[in-house]
Parts: structure tokens; sequence; C-alpha cells
């Protein structure tokens, strides 16, 4: 009985991994004096925005830091709402009793930027933000089981990336990969968690739903009620 549902972000809620590679390319580069390979930007997945520019752009990284909030703000349009599927997703989630959260590497600002622009602010009960030292998004998910009480069997993450798949195992959680995206590495995603890797938000949706979930008891969830706390992973 799945009672929670715990999403990854970029790549897995919207189509953004490719924008937001573009704009570290564009201030690393402006910051720097010279180019920095998707090589390099990749080897910082996991860590917020902070945390990849300290890595970067050294001394710079707080002003690179103010250039990319600038620059991502500009260029969201470009990503201006989630994948077609995923609202109507959560929807049903909701109306099924099961909670929905949000782990993912952002941080607190891009995070919050990218909720509001897709008018999801209050979609989830709680969100996990990345933080600028280490990637533990396996942390957040033993975190969010504690605190609302849920075993692991009663726990879900759904995530875009092999790392995705590997910090849900090391959790003890069943990860449902979304591979629908642009940028999606779907051989690395069947290599990581072969048979449960989904090309379209249809097919996820049905394997969720072949599941047979049912969730939480409305009267003593707390489903989507107010606007959710972030917390740093």
């Amino acid at each position: 009985m799945i009672k929670m549902i715990a999403f990854d972000f970029d790549g897995t809620i919207g189509d953004t991994m490719e924008m937001c590679v573009d704009i570290f390319k564009q201030t690393l580069a402006a910051c720097t004096g010279h180019p920095v390979s998707y090589e390099e930007i990749a080897k910082t997945f996991g860590l917020n925005e902070q945390g990849m520019l300290q890595r970067l752009a050294g001394g710079k990284w707080e002003q690179a830091y103010e250039d990319l909030l600038i620059r991502y703000r500009q260029n969201l349009p470009r990503c201006s709402s989630p994948f077609p599927g995923i609202p109507e997703l959560l929807e049903e989630l909701k109306n099924r009793h099961i909670q929905t959260a949000l782990i993912t590497g952002k941080g607190k600002e891009t995070c919050g930027i990218t909720l509001e622009q897709y008018h999801m602010t209050h979609a989830f009960c709680a969100i996990e933000t990345g933080r600028n030292d280490k990637a533990e998004k396996d942390t957040a998910m033993e975190r969010l089981m504690t605190v609302y009480n849920l075993p692991c069997r009663d726990f879900i993450y759904v995530g875009d990336t092999p790392s995705d798949a590997e910090a849900a195992h090391r959790a003890g959680v069943t990860c449902l990969s979304a591979a629908y995206g642009s940028t999606a590495d779907i051989a690395g995603l069947e290599k990581a968690n072969p048979g449960n890797v989904f090309r379209t938000v249809q097919a996820l949706r049905n394997a969720i739903m072949n599941l047979h979930v049912s969730g939480i008891p409305q009267e003593k969830s707390s489903v989507h009620q107010g606007q959710p706390a972030f917390r740093q992973i």
C-alpha cells in the first residue's frame, strides 16, 4: 500500500535539464572567461546551484550565483510548464489520498521560482532541496519516511537519472525511473533500474496505478494542505 510518492524535479516534473545546463555554461563562461563542458558540470550534479558553482567557479561563485539566478528567470519561459500529464497525475494521487513530496538537488531559490511558474507551490506536502556540500537524496527519503512514519514498502521515489535510482535503492525504496524527458539516459536507467523505466508520463501513471495503491485515509491525511516548508537535504 503506497502512502507517499516523492518526485525529483528536473527531467521528472519538467523538461528543464537542458535549460539548466545551458545556463551553467553561460554563467561559468562569463565568470571564468573560458568554456566549461557538460562533463565538468555533470560531475557536480546532486548539489544545489551554490555548491556546483563553489566547485566550478571557485572564489567567484557568489557573483556567479547572482548571475545564474538572473539567467534562470530569463530562460525559464523555455520550459514554462511541467510535462503534459504531470499535473493530472499529481491531482489523481491527491484524490486517492496519496501524499506527494519533492526531493530535488535544486536549491531553494530556483526550486521556488519554478514551482511558482508551474503553479505548483501547493502541490507537495514536503519539499527537500539540495545541499551545497554533498548529494544526499537517500537521506532525504529516509527523513521523510521517519517524519511521516512510513515503512520503505509504502514509499516510492520517481527520478530521471541512474543516480536517483541508486539513491532510492540505498534508502531501501522502490524507484520508478522517468525516461520521458529530452535528456533521459535510457540505457543508464535500464542498467540501474531494470524493469522500472517509463518512457511516457502515461506509462508511469499506469505503473503507479497497477500497484493497486490506496494511500492514507482522508481524515488522517494532510495532503496538499497549505504551502510546504523548504528543507535542505
